[in-house]
């Protein structure tokens, strides 16, 4: 019996002294968190209603959401806003968006559109950027953005930007399109 625990015990140092325990090689790369969403849910449905006012309905077909990065991306966005009456105010959707939870800004991207019930306009365009806080609607610079109102009124341009405090519209350049001017507005 003495004879057995011999090669056991020389097997065991032999294994033992092949194994190292630095752990350093298996770690995950520090970017780790970012580059995995904390969450994903398919056929996402939210509905949010502010300050007992106005409540906003969104629907997307996928959303990751990235803790790290404070930010969630949108698949298949569609929403809509109504106000306390149940009167629709404003509805849209777009193929992908990027919205950063701490700011509520937001990156949308191809195939937007979005139309305001009050306003009687509708928006397209490829590439929008959503600025809460200056309450500004902007595309890129080389971006044609694409305005149409229920009255007839289109008109495109490149450089989009809204600044919906002032409810002012402008183009950077390559201005496009039939404008009929309401003398009410």
């Amino acid at each position: 019996m003495g004879q057995i625990k011999y090669p056991i015990l020389i097997i065991l140092i032999i294994f033992f002294s092949s194994c190292s325990f630095n752990y350093e090689e298996a770690m995950f790369d520090s970017d780790f968190d970012t580059q995995i969403p904390k969450t994903i849910l398919i056929n996402y449905s939210q509905i949010t209603v502010r300050d007992g006012q106005n409540t906003t309905k969104l629907e997307a077909a996928r959303a990751e959401n990235y803790d790290q990065l404070n930010k969630t991306i949108i698949n298949g966005l569609y929403f809509y806003e109504i106000d306390n009456n149940g009167n629709q105010l404003m509805e849209g959707w777009a193929d992908e968006a990027v919205f950063y939870t701490e700011t509520e800004n937001a990156e949308v991207y191809n195939s937007i559109y979005i139309y305001s019930f009050t306003e009687e306009a509708g928006i397209f365009a490829t590439s929008l950027l959503w600025d809460k806080e200056a309450k500004l609607l902007s595309s890129d610079e080389d971006s044609i953005v694409t305005l149409k109102k229920d009255d007839g009124s289109i008109v495109s341009g490149i450089g989009f930007e809204a600044d919906l405090r002032r409810k002012e519209i402008k183009f950077n350049s390559t201005i496009d399109g039939t404008y009929f001017f309401n003398e009410d507005e």
